[in-house]
């Protein structure tokens, strides 16, 4: 799901064997093999296309947003990893806004309302200290912003704290509330 091979924390409990950096071949794989499959043997609308990722997926899915968006007409993104590379995200974001002057999409992000707060236990099924390190909520306001602060005039965006929402357990809600936010964009 990462653009890049950085690597996490150490105490970040990630298989490492799975490596890292394949986005760009996992992102070809949907492009060139899954998306004319399915719409080969569904009568689906292209228009209609919709990525939904979470947590390390929902950094893929920030990468596909600023490096390829008119393969998905909304994103939902869902506590995205944006702490990935030392925010390597935030450097594609740059690099989009320095060589476009729209961003034609729409994307909601939702995060926990509590995904940095103390407590939780495996409701955010790390550590305080590391999820305190990682900023979820702190990075995708910063994302949020940035894009906002951009004034693409074909982006229309959300952001969306589900009230008292940790990693894991706030996400059967926050994907209900996302779906709803992205078909309202």
């Amino acid at each position: 799901f990462t653009s890049s091979p950085g690597r996490p924390p150490a105490d970040l409990p990630v298989d490492r064997a799975l490596g890292s950096g394949g986005a760009t071949r996992y992102l070809d794989c949907i492009r060139e093999t899954i998306i004319p499959g399915v719409e080969s043997r569904y009568r689906l609308d292209p228009g209609q296309r919709m990525l939904i990722g979470y947590s390390l997926g929902g950094l893929f899915a920030c990468t596909v947003l600023l490096r390829r968006p008119e393969i998905f007409a909304r994103t939902l993104v869902i506590s995205p990893s944006l702490w990935w590379d030392e925010e390597a995200i935030l450097r594609d974001e740059a690099a989009w806004a320095e060589g476009h002057a729209d961003l034609p999409a729409k994307v909601a992000f939702v995060a926990g309302g509590e995904e940095e707060s103390p407590g939780g236990g495996w409701e955010n099924n790390l550590a305080e200290a590391v999820m305190a390190r990682l900023a979820i909520v702190t990075r995708v306001r910063t994302l949020h912003e940035r894009l906002r602060g951009r004034a693409y005039p074909g982006l229309r965006q959300s952001l969306r704290l589900t009230p008292e929402g940790r990693h894991i357990s706030h996400l059967p809600n926050a994907l209900a509330l996302g779906l709803i936010d992205a078909f309202a964009l």
